[in-house]
């Protein structure tokens, strides 16, 4: 089952590999699930659902969105996280079996 962890708003760059260098400037709102399962009558945490929106220019969400492939999402807190952008609304999820990269201690 799905838990809702944590809500996330926020501003951040969306970085392209296709265009290094050249990053979108976002706002962002991320809910981030966590699935549980039961096993042996014991809650045990699976992999983490982080899923959302941008909020951009349409048309640089549509030209993403129209391309396959990831993207890195770097926060104002410092953490990144690797995402697919699903539309030309901006909706996202992350990349299976990810979750946030930290920043550097």
């Amino acid at each position: 089952m799905l838990r809702l962890v944590e809500r996330l708003i926020g501003e951040g760059q969306l970085d392209d590999p296709n265009a290094p260098g050249a990053p979108l400037s976002t706002a962002y709102e991320l809910d981030v699930y966590r699935d549980w399962t039961i096993e042996a009558g014991t809650m045990v945490a699976g992999e983490w659902v982080i899923e959302g929106h941008l909020l951009a220019h349409p048309e640089a969400l549509a030209a993403l969105a129209g391309r396959g492939g990831t993207f890195m999402l770097r926060m104002d807190d410092g953490r990144r996280l690797e995402v697919f952008v699903l539309d030309g609304e901006g909706r996202l999820v992350n990349v299976e079996g990810t979750t946030f990269i930290a920043p550097p201690a």
